[in-house]
């Protein structure tokens, strides 16, 4: 999946810079909120490894709590870990992911050893900074904006019953012209 961008297909980018790394006392550490298809979303960093000895790097919904449990999103992303020396050594990993309400996170565990990360000649972290860029296209169907454009959707509780009424009418409507038919030509015949 490497750089291969279909025709039409959009990737905006958000840079998230770090300062001070090195001053940080903690496991994880969250970006800042950022929109991208019309939805927030956050970086998600593990600076001592996600149980493994690479840095573990995840894109994630912010606010998933809130969305409903038929919300999804599919989304293609990279994540990039910018190397401040040599841009020719600059690691990104990317894949796809139909996001819900239930499954808001994706991303890599194994992103760079941890040793090369904190090894300052390797130029990711340099003088104390690390620069992350997250890369996203969001896909939503062209079907899909007519239909939430159009009308709320319908609980599936009530489909089976529209679905009966719409077969109805579709059959009274049939019976009625062939009804009609009949009576037009034995008037007219006679």
């Amino acid at each position: 999946m490497e750089n291969q961008e279909k025709i039409g297909e959009t990737f905006e980018t958000f840079k998230w810079t770090i300062k001070d790394l090195s001053k940080l006392n903690t496991k994880n550490i969250y970006s800042q909120d950022f929109f991208i298809g019309g939805h927030p979303w956050v970086i998600l960093m593990y600076l001592s490894g996600n149980n493994v000895d690479y840095l573990s790097i995840y894109l994630g919904v912010r606010d998933s709590s809130t969305l409903t449990d038929g919300w999804t999103r599919f989304s293609k992303f990279r994540l990039v870990l910018i190397n401040q020396i040599n841009n020719k050594l600059t690691t990104a990993k990317e894949t796809e992911h139909t996001f819900s309400a239930r499954d808001c996170v994706r991303g890599f565990k194994l992103c760079i050893l941890l040793s090369d990360f904190y090894d300052h000649s390797k130029g990711f972290l340099v003088n104390g900074t690390c620069i992350i860029e997250a890369k996203i296209s969001v896909n939503i169907p062209e079907l899909e904006k007519k239909v939430y454009q159009a009308a709320p959707p319908v609980p599936c509780k009530f489909l089976p019953s529209l679905l009966k009424m719409v077969i109805i009418l579709y059959l009274w409507t049939c019976l009625q012209s062939q009804w009609m038919s009949l009576l037009i030509s034995g008037v007219l015949g006679k």
